[in-house]
């Protein structure tokens, strides 16, 4: 970890960073219409603009210009603000929206109620009925959004990173990468190599069909992905229990820098609830456990269906107990963080008062907008989840970042939330209110910019290479974040030009988005109800209170008796899947053989420079093969 501090806003990283937003934007709007999200695009630019150095003879780029390229390339080339938008009416004017009968209720603050954009006759942003829907993103999504995350962000950082020092695996890996390609130690360099050509050629086999194939002909890998599925397999001596192995690299690979305790702890708590957990739920409580379940349900859809049904609203319980023993476990740590700001503005503080105040202002401000979009919804609940909510999932997601690397899993907080309230006020559910509410923005929905635990990361791997926050926070807010609005703002407009999306030529929002609407659908129309608790949700089983207890007791075990357990890993042990969990147990297990073989100590010294190998290489692999795509889409949509 480097010590002093250096400047990475440098007229090279700020290049690198336009190059991204005007180049890739476009590049990623793509991908995520054919294949569902964008990846490997940055560090192949990052490759890029390493050569272009080189071959000029300048000095090579830094580790802090690396970071700093790497963190602004994730916003200004995979965060395409507006192309949302181009979903919202979609949504609107959808088959599977007027099948549920919510069509006429979805507010005009979300989406313009003029027929010919939800019809998608008229495409383009550049269009007066937009005004109230872009100006209320931009209020809720960057306005309000990032003062309140960035705030949360720093706290966490001062606690866990500062305070209690957390290894957070997945960012130390890519401040690693970072400082191999800056540094070029030969060795290092060496296994970084190693890590690259098994990815990439793995990358190419595995992924290669799966991308290309669709296009050129070619059958469907041998390798299934995202995991090999044996659930249905196993059913018959295990019932209900999700099976299975990963085949992307990343989870083997991560065995291998995660601490073996939270390793040990996160394949527990996934095997506790979705193998013992499912097993004994199918067998003694199908009934009210899983009452659809049957033979040849795949791992997929008896995880969807067992979660709605009974996980989520143990996740919750869990997630509670987490946070409550977080802030008595590191109440030291946070109050230093808290007294921490004070130094951001001198001796006097006046910046700690000053960011306590545009927290509150802007949380304020949330609750206002909201009220006045809904008047007549109850404000309790809204305040709720967008005050104290987001302190929760901040608090909860930066621990289980800087333990395992993975955050919580989404929970639907919100949906429960909902449900519970218009329920108890008796809102008709085809309604102005009963609909409408469903859209509001909430800090839950409209994160498409950094959220705390992604601040945490940022400032972890700029503080391990010597990068100072300040370059971070300006390069984000003050470049990468204009530049992503910009850009997509003028390629969406280009792109949805060309045809009404979804089509075939976007083959997943084809699949994906009617289905996405289908699922918003059940929730709006109350065919889901998931919350079982007692108090909230009477006349339910108290899963939510009962796993609260637990995992509270749980902790105060361990704590007293020094048990090397650790509450936050089994509840993402819990939110990850076991073929996730199971494939990063092999991968600890091969660890610690290929130890006992080389020795610890230079087996830690070199496996990081080998996993940013592993990084580089699928995403060079991927980034081929989907230029590759393009090339071919372009060729195959020509006349001739």
């Amino acid at each position: 970890m480097t010590e002093s501090e250096k400047s990475g806003l440098t007229f090279r990283s700020m290049l690198a960073i336009v190059f991204a937003a005007t180049i890739l934007m476009p590049v990623t709007i793509w991908m995520q219409l054919v294949g569902g999200q964008a990846a490997g695009l940055g560090f192949t630019t990052i490759l890029l603009f390493i050569f272009v150095t080189k071959y000029f003879g300048r000095s090579p780029l830094t580790p802090q210009e690396i970071i700093l390229i790497n963190i602004g390339i994730g916003i200004a080339a995979y965060v395409p603000f507006f192309a949302t938008f181009i979903n919202r009416a979609y949504f609107a004017g959808s088959p599977e929206a007027y099948m549920f009968g919510i069509t006429k209720f979805i507010p005009s603050w979300w989406v313009p109620e003029n027929p010919l954009i939800r019809s998608q006759a008229v495409r383009t942003l550049l269009h007066t009925d937009w005004i109230m829907p872009i100006a209320i993103s931009l209020l809720t999504s960057v306005i309000l959004y990032l003062p309140i995350q960035l705030l949360l962000g720093y706290i966490a950082y001062q606690t866990y990173v500062v305070e209690e020092n957390l290894v957070f695996p997945l960012a130390k890996a890519e401040a690693e990468t970072a400082i191999t390609l800056g540094e070029r130690d030969p060795r290092k360099t060496r296994f970084m190599l190693i890590g690259f050509i098994i990815t990439f050629s793995y990358s190419l086999i595995v992924y290669g069909p799966y991308i290309l194939g669709p296009i050129i002909g070619v059958p469907m890998s041998a390798i299934p992905v995202p995991f090999a599925d044996f659930t249905s397999r196993t059913e018959h001596l295990l019932p209900g229990a999700l099976i299975g192995i990963a085949t992307d690299p990343f989870t083997f690979f991560n065995g291998f820098i995660i601490p073996g305790k939270s390793v040990l702890c996160m394949i527990i708590g996934s095997i506790t609830i979705w193998i013992v957990g499912n097993m004994v739920g199918i067998t003694y409580f199908k009934s009210e456990f899983l009452p659809e379940w049957t033979s040849g349900f795949s791992l997929a859809l008896t995880y969807q269906r067992s979660f709605l049904h009974t996980w989520a609203s143990v996740m919750i319980g869990f997630s509670f107990a987490i946070a409550i023993t977080q802030l008595i476990d590191a109440r030291r740590s946070v109050v230093k963080s808290l007294f921490s700001l004070k130094r951001i503005g001198g001796s006097k503080g006046s910046s700690f008062w000053y960011l306590i105040l545009m927290y509150a202002v802007c949380s304020s401000i949330w609750v206002v907008l909201s009220h006045w979009l809904l008047p007549d919804f109850p404000i309790l609940p809204l305040a709720f989840l967008i005050v104290v909510w987001p302190f929760v999932t901040a608090l909860i997601n930066a621990r289980a970042l800087g333990e395992v690397g993975y955050p919580v899993a989404a929970l639907p907080m919100r949906e429960m939330v909902y449900v519970a309230t218009l329920t108890a006020n008796n809102i008709p559910v085809y309604s102005n209110l009963g609909v409408g509410v469903w859209f509001l923005p909430l800090p839950s929905t409209v994160g498409v910019y950094p959220s705390a635990e992604t601040w945490v990361g940022h400032f972890y791997t700029a503080r391990y290479v010597g990068l100072s926050i300040k370059d971070v926070v300006k390069a984000v807010v003050m470049i990468a974040i204009p530049l992503s609005l910009i850009m997509s703002f003028i390629y969406t407009n280009v792109i949805w030009s060309f045809s009404p999306i979804p089509s075939q030529v976007y083959p997943w929002a084809a699949i994906n988005w009617p289905v996405g609407v289908i699922q918003s659908a059940l929730w709006i129309t109350r065919s889901v109800t998931v919350l079982k608790s007692a108090i909230i949700n009477p006349g339910t089983p108290p899963l939510l209170e009962g796993s609260f207890i637990i995992m509270t007791l749980a902790y105060a075990i361990a704590k007293v008796t020094h048990l090397p357990f650790s509450p936050v890993a089994f509840v993402v042990g819990g939110s990850v899947l076991p073929p996730y969990a199971i494939t990063a147990l092999i991968g600890y297990i091969v660890y610690r053989a290929v130890c006992s073989r080389f020795g610890k100590e230079n087996v830690d010294k070199y496996k990081w420079p080998f996993y940013a190998g592993v990084f580089i290489g699928y995403g060079s692999a991927t980034a081929m093969l989907i230029t590759l795509t393009i090339g071919l889409k372009a060729m195959w949509m020509l006349p001739y």
